[in-house]
């Protein structure tokens, strides 16, 4: 029996993710050092408390998959700001079932969206917060990955041709929206900084 998250010891319930120790972040030990920081959207942290330590951090749940809480924001007048400029991501959870190439269509011009959509609050947060570190995450094509790659994949047993045939590789369209999204913003930032770009998961076919 295999689950992706722990086993309370000596029972058989499982941790919720929202219970896990976490680390401290890199960002936040970079804000006590006195760097202005900006976080959008790294999943499974939640928005910390204020405190005078951390007077140079961002940070903001905005669309993070998975969600896990409402969205927040620190400071917390922040995240209705970018709500009332850009209203909520168009779809930023997983669906139990895209039964038609219709409803895969309709589901993936919303991710596509969601991509564009969010390189824009990041512009928004560069521009309005001028930070010295900026980290910010893409999680569309992972949210694509669950809905789709078992369906593009040859040989597995929900592989569907007639998605393809009619709505071509929804995983190329995704990575290709969000790889023109992140364009966009390397192409705004000066000349000098650096960019660091990384997977934090990746994606795989699973047969479970």
């Amino acid at each position: 029996i295999h689950a992706f998250r722990p086993v309370r010891p000596g029972t058989m319930q499982l941790v919720e993710s929202t219970e896990f120790d976490m680390p401290a972040p890199f960002w936040e030990t970079a804000a006590r050092a006195g760097i202005t920081t900006c976080v959008l959207d790294m999943p499974h942290y939640p928005t910390p408390a204020a405190t005078r330590a951390l007077e140079k951090l961002r940070y903001i749940e905005w669309a993070p998959h998975p969600p896990q809480r409402r969205p927040s924001s620190l400071p917390p007048e922040l995240l209705p700001l970018l709500m009332s400029r850009y209203g909520p991501h168009p779809f930023p959870i997983d669906i139990e079932s895209l039964p038609t190439a219709a409803d895969s269509a309709d589901h993936l011009a919303c991710i596509c969206a969601g991509a564009r959509k969010r390189a824009a609050v990041i512009n928004d947060l560069i521009r309005t917060t001028n930070p010295e570190l900026l980290v910010a995450v893409f999680s569309e094509p992972h949210t694509a990955a669950h809905q789709w790659l078992h369906q593009e994949t040859p040989g597995h047993h929900r592989f569907d041709p007639g998605l393809l045939s009619s709505v071509g590789s929804p995983m190329r369209h995704v990575c290709e929206a969000v790889d023109g999204a992140v364009g966009t913003l390397i192409e705004q930032l000066p000349p000098e900084a650096t960019v660091f770009i990384t997977c934090l998961g990746g994606e795989r076919v699973t047969h479970g």
